[in-house]
């Protein structure tokens, strides 16, 4: 990849893919480390969609797989790599360079990594996630996230750790953004703020 070339997403795909089918825990962590490096490269050179990007395939498969495949053998290595695409994934929002379905898609990212971690009962999967896709996401922006949320919130049942966790995102997003009321009308609705 190279600054002004916009990077081959699916080629970025498959690279994730391959590292997260290792057998060895120290091989994937190796293999995912060595894409990081390719996004901080890209970083230093302000190349944000390229490295965004990287940082993004990187975290979206280890959403889908860390659950069910990584978990078991990870003693903690692994796991780091997905805080640490987040944090990549923060700077380059932080860039201000990126158009609206990007920021859309990588914020979509981030939600989902922290709604698998939601999933797993909070392990600490990625941290402070939340807060990141909080303060980017706009009103445009935010809409198809909160709805992902309710669509999750309808489904749990009684008062939940993980409904206690969705309701506060949401609350949170909407005392930010100054619309107070309406996070008091959800809390009240969900009848939880923790």
């Amino acid at each position: 990849m190279s600054k002004g070339q916009p990077p081959d997403v699916a080629a970025l795909a498959r690279e994730v893919d391959r590292a997260l089918r290792r057998r060895d825990p120290f091989d994937v962590e190796s293999d995912l480390r060595d894409i990081l490096q390719k996004a901080e490269s890209l970083a230093k050179k302000e190349d944000w969609l390229g490295a965004g990007m990287a940082y993004a395939a990187v975290l979206d498969g280890m959403t889908a797989s860390y659950p069910d495949e990584l978990q078991d053998m990870d003693e903690g290595e692994i796991v780091c790599i997905a805080q640490d695409s987040a944090e990549g994934l923060k700077e380059c929002l932080e860039s201000g360079v990126i158009d609206h379905e990007t920021k859309h898609d990588w914020l979509s990212t981030l939600l989902e990594a922290e709604l698998a971690d939601i999933d797993m009962g909070g392990i600490d999967f990625i941290a402070d996630v939340v807060d990141t896709v909080i303060e980017h996401a706009d009103e445009q922006a935010w809409e198809p996230l909160a709805e992902s949320i309710r669509e999750r919130l309808q489904k749990t049942k009684g008062d939940s750790w993980e409904r206690k966790h969705l309701v506060n995102i949401l609350a949170a997003w909407d005392e930010q953004h100054g619309h107070l009321e309406q996070a008091q009308r959800l809390i009240r609705e969900w009848g939880t703020l923790a």
